[in-house]
């Protein structure tokens, strides 16, 4: 008996998943762009469910990966004089996560890195921290006094608490002892 030619079928099932992975790479760019996360070959593979491998072979979306990773520098440069004029502090941290990149890539662009490290050199350690994330000392009492109230609060349960075992282990010591050795048989 003469087998079956499946060529056309596993050519068109074939053609389908590489359609498949192609919507499935431009969908991970987009949303990646959308939440502005990194867009690079590794977040796209892992998005998408494709290797990277596949990825580097595909002319489009290599293409359209270079172009998102060219964009980088200048929004980089962007972020840190937005970071500045809004008079926030300018560090890896912020300035990646108002690029939509990851720090990584910012330690690796020897341009931006001196750029962020003459920024962080140029204000003193205490002036960095943002007036409004010190603490007050009305707020430190308020909350020096609200966990006063809650020892006070938690010492109290455990002396009732301790009252409790106390009756209870005397109820059993009792129960116990008014049982004879030959009761208990």
């Amino acid at each position: 008996m003469a087998r079956a030619d499946n060529s056309s079928f596993l050519a068109q099932a074939n053609a389908r998943r590489h359609q498949a992975a192609l919507s499935a790479a431009h969908h991970a760019i987009q949303e990646l762009q959308r939440q502005g996360q990194a867009v690079n070959f590794s977040t796209v593979a892992q998005s998408a469910g494709v290797s990277r491998g596949w990825l580097y072979r595909q002319d489009q979306i290599r293409d359209l990966i270079s172009r998102q990773q060219a964009l980088k520098p200048p929004a980089a440069r962007h972020a840190i004089q937005e970071l500045q004029r809004q008079g926030q502090a300018v560090n890896f941290s912020t300035v990646a996560q108002s690029a939509g990149v990851s720090r990584g890539w910012l330690y690796r662009q020897d341009q931006i890195r001196d750029l962020i490290s003459r920024q962080q050199a140029l204000k003193p350690p205490a002036a960095r921290r943002a007036t409004a994330q010190r603490a007050t000392a009305d707020s430190l009492r308020q909350r020096l006094d609200a966990a006063r109230a809650e020892n006070t609060r938690l010492r109290a349960e455990n002396r009732t608490l301790r009252d409790q075992i106390a009756r209870h282990l005397g109820l059993q010591r009792t129960q116990h002892g008014e049982h004879t050795p030959a009761e208990q048989r």
